[in-house]
């Protein structure tokens, strides 16, 4: 397999010959040869195979939009990342998507590069990463909303249609799940290993995933690792020497995909490194809240906080996500109140998706069974109704008009009234 790396500007293209050396590192691809030079790489190799990517480098940034034509003229079917230097992503990778068939990459962060590289090779040149499983992120910024309940549930409902799926445990301030499917302690010893060394080899996902049992192996939760200190680094770098849990999740969630059909992420209510690592690579993303007035005014503040600070615009998509609301009794809030609440802060699409889990009595007991008992989640314990939902959000959410087959969906963002106004007076 060969990968492109075309740059006119000879200094800042041996900077950038390096870090895609350095993401094949990270990624485990031995097999790939690097070809680096200009434009003229392109006709020497026309009629030839065609290579499995093509990396643009800075010195493109004035004629990108034509680079990206030309590439596409000899290669129609090449995956092409364009990489910018920090400052410039920074002020235009979101403008910049909108019109560019490319991938856009800060030259910094070779984390996504390596992402680009592995999506690009896994699948013969396809940077959406077509075929792969779907990643979806369940998130809270209040804790105790039912997260994890739905989560879990989530997750035995794919799994007793057949489907493979595995869930990954973030949430080091409770790590519910990884006790509830009884982890090993081995299993987090192997997954304290993958922090030090930045990566686990795909042989060794058995290693760190614990098959829940009942649900006939298509069911597996990769759980916390075994110390605090191990555990907060998925918050902060603070493995000595250690490569960043940032690394080592990018490098480690397609080796997860490719031995499932869907994956889950279960976030903590307090986010670091791993979480915002991953949320690029999240095809939906489901934001649970309750009804409790007081608990929705928390979460929407802190979304807008984290929307508002975040400078990387794949973070915060807001086109992806979904509102799960755990409905449990009184209607303290209705939809009308969220989605009023949501329109004010100007966060998602008009018309976001909204859904309702009816977290009945019966099937929140599954927090507390016994030690000895055989995991059981809200999806196995609820009522009916609970089920049906369950049943119609995990529909909704992996359908193939919700997943965008690896990458994140390109969709442009609601722009702000002082937005348009520029945008008009430009």
């Amino acid at each position: 397999m060969r990968l492109f790396v075309i740059d006119p500007n000879t200094e800042s293209r041996q900077v950038l010959v390096d870090r895609v050396y350095e993401a094949l590192r990270r990624a485990q691809l031995k097999r790939v040869d690097v070809l680096d030079g200009n434009f003229e790489i392109i006709h020497a190799n026309a009629g030839k195979e065609p290579p499995v990517a093509i990396v643009l480098g800075p010195g493109t940034y004035g004629e990108l939009d034509q680079s990206v034509e030309r590439i596409q003229s000899f290669f129609a079917d090449t995956a092409i990342a364009a990489v910018l230097p920090d400052e410039i992503y920074n002020a235009e990778a979101l403008e910049l998507r909108r019109f560019l068939a490319a991938r856009i990459i800060p030259l910094s962060d070779i984390a996504q590069l390596a992402q680009f590289v592995l999506d690009s090779t896994s699948e013969g040149g396809n940077a959406a990463g077509a075929g792969r499983a779907p990643v979806v992120g369940v998130v809270q910024l209040k804790g105790g909303v039912g997260a994890s309940t739905l989560a879990a549930s989530l997750c035995a409902s794919w799994a007793h249609q057949g489907k493979r799926t595995n869930l990954i445990d973030l949430d080091d301030v409770n790590p519910h799940l990884t006790q509830w499917a009884k982890v090993s302690l081995s299993q987090q010893r192997v997954f304290v290993e993958g922090l030090e060394k930045g990566g686990l080899s795909a042989n060794r996902l058995a290693e760190v995933r614990a098959e829940v049992p009942g649900y006939r192996g298509h069911f597996g939760i990769v759980g916390q690792p075994e110390l605090y200190r191990e555990s907060f680094h998925l918050k902060a770098d603070v493995l000595p020497d250690a490569p960043s849990a940032a690394q080592f999740l990018t490098s480690f969630l397609p080796i997860v995909q490719d031995q499932s059909d869907v994956v889950v992420i279960d976030f903590a209510r307090s986010w670091g490194i791993a979480a915002f690592s991953l949320l690029p690579f999240l095809q939906r993303i489901l934001l649970v809240i309750d009804e409790d007035p007081t608990s929705v005014e928390r979460t929407i503040a802190n979304l807008t906080r984290f929307y508002r600070e975040s400078d990387d615009p794949l973070e915060f998509d807001l086109a992806r996500w979904s509102i799960v609301m755990n409905a449990t009794s009184g209607r303290a809030v209705t939809e009308n109140i969220i989605r009023n609440q949501f329109a004010e802060r100007e966060l998602l699409p008009e018309g976001f998706p909204l859904f309702e889990i009816p977290f009945d009595a019966k099937g929140r007991v599954w927090t507390i069974a016994d030690e000895a008992a055989t995991p059981q989640t809200l999806y196995d314990l609820g009522a009916p109704p609970t089920r049906r939902a369950i049943e119609e959000l995990g529909a909704s959410v992996i359908s193939p008009s919700s997943v965008t087959g690896g990458k994140a969906p390109q969709t442009e963002p609601r722009e702000s009234p002082l937005r348009r106004i520029v945008s008009f007076l430009s």
